[in-house]
């Protein structure tokens, strides 16, 4: 788990097509940077037979951030949720099927951080930005020679 709440603390004249004055942007959020991330990831290990294994599930909690220096944007918070297991028949070979997204949450990973200063899109709207990919399942294995 990570909590923190880094602002802005100097900055110099900030000129793309406009100029941002330092003293708007003093004791902002850092963007892109949440107040907070959590992760947990339980797991059982198991055995049947002469299969070994290991089955988990990854919870993951991002919180709300803002894509660009003047706090215009905001990126919302999300929450993923994997679920994976593990399994091997012999030292040799290891089966893995993964499903990620299960919850298929929407969530963007980072936005443009100069869309607000140059006055693209409005206030709370997250002009641009990387999203987190939707439900997949992978199955795969893996022999070790």
């Amino acid at each position: 788990m990570t909590l923190q709440d880094p602002k802005i603390d100097a900055v110099q004249l900030i000129c793309v097509t406009v100029c941002v004055s330092p003293s708007t942007v003093i004791g902002n959020a850092i963007p892109r940077v949440p107040t907070y991330y959590v992760s947990l990831e339980p797991a059982y290990i198991f055995e049947f037979r002469n299969w070994h294994g290991r089955a988990f599930a990854d919870i993951a909690t991002t919180g709300k951030r803002f894509q660009d220096i003047s706090n215009f944007s905001i990126l919302p918070a999300y929450t993923a949720l994997d679920l994976g297991v593990t399994a091997s028949p012999t030292d040799r070979v290891e089966l893995r099927l993964l499903a990620t997204n299960v919850t298929n949450s929407a969530g963007l990973t980072e936005g443009n951080a100069r869309g607000s200063a140059l006055g693209v899109g409005t206030v709370g709207d997250s002009t641009v930005g990387r999203p987190i990919f939707g439900r997949q399942v992978i199955g795969s294995i893996m022999y070790h020679w």
